[in-house]
């Protein structure tokens, strides 16, 4: 199950797919995804334009197996700076969303590793 930030979820739930097929482990975790996404402006020019943006991407997630029951919370950040091109800033931002999503699902793996 997943709420929040579709987009984000999205990418989180493909990235867990490569995981979800390994045949060398018998642990089957139920997983439910809440991810928030926000863009704050950081700072402005003298005419009052946004130049640098914060990113936060926050990612709760509800654990459960059999032996197995936690709420785990990651989160990440990243400064970016305004483009002049609204597209180029679009793709940007998309970039930054699948890194920051790549390091929750890593932080995510590496925690449930090492809760044999």
């Amino acid at each position: 199950e997943t709420s929040g930030n579709r987009d984000i979820n999205n990418i989180i739930k493909s990235r867990l797919k490569s995981y979800e097929l390994n045949t060398n482990t018998n642990k089957i975790y139920n997983i439910t995804i809440n991810t928030e996404y926000e863009k704050i402006i950081d700072a402005k020019d003298t005419t009052g334009a946004a130049t640098n943006y914060k990113i936060i991407v926050t990612s709760t997630f509800n654990i459960t197996s059999e032996n197995f029951n936690k709420v785990l919370k990651f989160s990440e950040s990243f400064s970016m700076k305004s483009l002049g091109d609204r597209l180029k800033e679009q793709d940007y931002e998309k970039n930054i969303q699948n890194s920051l999503a790549n390091l929750i699902v890593r932080k995510l793996i590496l925690r449930l590793s090492q809760s044999t």
